[in-house]
């Protein structure tokens, strides 16, 4: 059994785990190590985005996991429809089971991001039957994106977004409320640079009202220079536009999961934050952030691949 195995319909266990509908999900996992699909629910269906790294960490087998992530924009609750829910995984293949904890990042104003995100986890189990299970139409056809979020203008998510020791995010944004590109831990180096997927919210709130579009992307820490560290991160946050691009800034979450075994999936994923700006810091502004001793925004390859090796088995 592969990643693509993940092919198909899953449901959670708990109907709680990751909100008040019990959502179906329904993946395709492509070659590329892109993920695409739906979460589904009587009240709604949203278009989910991801990334997979494709083997699990050789420590942790014969039931090693896979680790992978997704992004969704919208949500069927209204108290947190104006979100996007970033989701870290493993996949374990031996048992057929997906286990992930994820971010809801909802819109707020700059003042209360401490409240715009919740976390939690859940697990999900393969499905052979059930009422939503039906071939469905693409929920989000042409003509609804271009009836959306007219106060919104994604374009300005298209561009290049540095995190305060100078990693950079590439993003570029579709009418169809998708993100693609490329994270680079290490700027100007072409071997760090990883593919990333994910999305936005398709009808942000209204611009008048102070309030951040929500959107999210995923990173398979896997490519041909630096080799498979068997581990993704999901970023799940807010863009703020300010009246000149220069002001906009990107304030996320993020969760790592490293493949493990299936008796050790408590210690796969760790929580962490990270704020992107548009102008890339200066060496001497990275020299101090370095200096004071806070670490990197987010872990290196090199030490993701570490703290994998030590939790793996």
């Amino acid at each position: 059994m592969s990643y693509v195995d993940l092919n198909g319909i899953w449901r959670s266990t708990d109907a709680g785990a990751a909100g008040d509908y019990n959502y179906v999900l329904e993946l395709s996992a492509g070659t590329d190590g892109a993920l695409t699909g739906y979460m589904r629910a009587p009240q709604g269906t949203f278009y989910l985005r991801g990334r997979i790294d494709p083997e699990p960490r050789p420590a942790a087998r014969p039931d090693g996991g896979i680790a992978f992530g997704w992004t969704v924009s919208r949500r069927a609750e209204q108290v947190v429809a104006e979100s996007t829910t970033g989701f870290a995984a493993q996949y374990f293949p031996e048992a057929d089971r997906i286990v992930a904890q994820w971010i809801i990042a909802e819109s707020t104003t700059p003042a209360d991001t401490w409240n715009s995100a919740n976390v939690g986890s859940v697990v999900y189990t393969r499905s052979h039957g059930g009422q939503l299970e039906e071939p469905i139409a693409n929920p989000e056809p042409e003509e609804q994106a271009l009836a959306a979020g007219t106060a919104f203008d994604y374009t300005r998510l298209t561009g290049k977004w540095y995190n305060e020791l100078g990693s950079c995010v590439e993003l570029s944004a579709d009418r169809l409320f998708g993100l693609s590109g490329k994270y680079n831990s290490s700027v100007g180096e072409a071997a760090s640079e990883y593919f990333l997927s994910g999305t936005f919210d398709r009808v942000p709130p209204a611009a008048d009202g102070g309030k951040g579009v929500t959107l999210g992307w995923t990173v398979g820490w896997n490519n041909t220079a630096y080799g498979d560290s068997h581990s993704a991160s999901t970023w799940a946050g807010q863009v703020f536009l300010g009246q000149d691009p220069a002001w906009d800034i990107i304030t996320t979450q993020w969760l790592l999961t490293v493949s493990t075994a299936a008796t050790r999936v408590w210690a796969s994923t760790n929580l962490g934050s990270d704020v992107f700006r548009r102008t890339q810091p200066d060496g001497a502004t990275v020299a101090r952030v370095k200096a004071a001793g806070f670490g990197a925004a987010h872990p290196s390859v090199s030490d993701i691949v570490a703290r994998g090796e030590k939790y793996a088995k």
